[in-house]
């Protein structure tokens, strides 16, 4: 760490070194790496250099996940899986690597216990957050800087204090904010939520992690968490709504409310290989704090032989097993909006689908009948132009321009450009 080398870092890691063992002085790799952060930020002007600053941010992102495998053991609910068997924090850095499978095979008792980890710290994550509050009380009652408004508050750090410290929940996170101006910045987030999914994320520049939504929907004014899911619900369903071509009645692709997760053992997701279900669990965190539903969708997908390569000009169709993983991981997951992000997501990957009352076929990115063999997306939409509209590239929904200039801002929050 001291040497500003992200590459030995991940050697380390991979060597299953520990982030959070202490030295003598009581000092983690962790928190080196964060202490160094902050004393670049408080005196850029003694920073070597900007790479040095760049590596420093690669390391912390290195650190970020395996810290959060460890503590987990801290937060882990009691259960009949967690026992004097259940596997050491330090042996799941290395599960994921290439070799991993080849020592589990002779212990199917281990084997049963990742499994159920796994699917342990998918459903976790609302409990893990309310316990990681915790870990903020030093904080209590002190003269606190909001980062937005620059004014110093005094403040119990909460649920309904004055001040909150790092929303988006990132134990590197050290962005504390007013509730004023954090309750702006995610108003000016969500908008009018009509035909949009927001996602609301962490002022701090070095952050800019995802803002749960069971922390910003009470911050947003007349509303709260309920409310917030189910105009979410329906700004998602709106987004997934098709007519069908053969019944020409409207459908939506996505549930109501997805259904319930099945008990371990009897899930598509716990046949997945050991390795496979950690790689899972690891695209699934990365997800769940706001990065993009396209590395997941890679890894729930990567041991279907006949997944097709997905192209932007090229639509395909999805591989039969991968809407049930993808329904039992919105079982999984608490946030309404990731369960949204991760269908939608699904679908613009796959268009080539095939309506749920008349399994007929037709194309979501498109929204016309059939699956337009031999021709792109882009060729298909370009067959409408003669009716004077044109296709949103985020959503597909076609779009009429009456009048005034060439830039367009879809329902859906994409901005793009009239082609004349």
């Amino acid at each position: 760490v001291l040497l500003l080398r992200p590459d030995l870092v991940e050697l380390l890691l991979e060597f299953n070194a520990d982030p959070l063992l202490e030295d003598s002085q009581g000092a983690s790799p962790h928190a080196l790496a964060l202490g160094l952060r902050v004393a670049m930020e408080a005196d850029a002007a003694s920073v070597p250099s900007s790479t040095a600053a760049l590596r420093l941010t690669a390391i912390l992102e290195l650190l970020e996940y395996p810290v959060a495998v460890q503590t987990f053991w801290d937060w882990a609910p009691d259960c009949h899986t967690a026992g004097a068997n259940t596997p050491s924090p330090a042996p799941l850095l290395r599960l994921g690597s290439a070799d991993a499978d080849q020592p589990l095979k002779h212990d199917p008792r281990m084997v049963e216990e990742v499994k159920g980890w796994c699917l342990r710290w998918l459903r976790e994550d609302g409990k893990i957050a309310c316990r990681r509050k915790g870990r903020n009380s030093s904080l209590q009652r002190q003269q606190i800087k909001c980062q937005i408004c620059f004014e110093v508050k005094e403040g119990q750090v909460g649920d309904q204090a004055t001040m909150l410290h790092a929303p988006c929940g990132m134990s590197g996170c050290l962005g504390s904010f007013c509730r004023e101006c954090l309750s702006a910045h995610a108003q000016t987030s969500v908008g009018e939520l009509r035909y949009a999914v927001p996602v609301v994320r962490c002022p701090v520049p070095q952050c800019r992690s995802r803002i749960p939504l069971r922390v910003w929907a009470p911050l947003v004014s007349s509303t709260d968490q309920a409310r917030a899911e189910d105009r979410i619900l329906q700004a998602g369903q709106a987004l997934m709504t098709v007519r069908c071509p053969g019944c020409h009645n409207s459908k939506v692709l996505m549930a109501q409310e997805p259904a319930a997760p099945a008990e371990s053992g009897t899930t598509s997701l716990h046949d997945c290989s050991t390795r496979h279900l950690l790689a899972i669990v690891r695209e699934a965190e990365q997800f769940r704090r706001g990065a993009s539903a396209n590395a997941l969708l890679d890894v729930l997908a990567s041991d279907l032989q006949e997944a097709p390569e997905p192209h932007d000009d090229h639509p395909c169709a999805a591989p039969p097993q991968l809407l049930p993983r993808i329904d039992e991981l919105c079982g999984l997951l608490h946030d309404v909006e990731r369960k949204v992000a991760l269908r939608l997501a699904y679908y613009r990957r796959y268009p080539l689908i095939k309506t749920p009352c008349c399994g007929a076929n037709m194309c979501f990115r498109c929204k016309v009948r059939g699956h337009h063999e031999g021709k792109t997306c882009l060729q298909r939409q370009a067959e409408e132009a003669a009716i004077d509209a044109q296709n949103c590239p985020g959503c597909g929904v076609p779009t009429v321009k009456s009048e005034g200039c060439n830039s367009i801002i879809c329902v859906c929050g994409r901005n793009w450009s009239w082609q004349a």
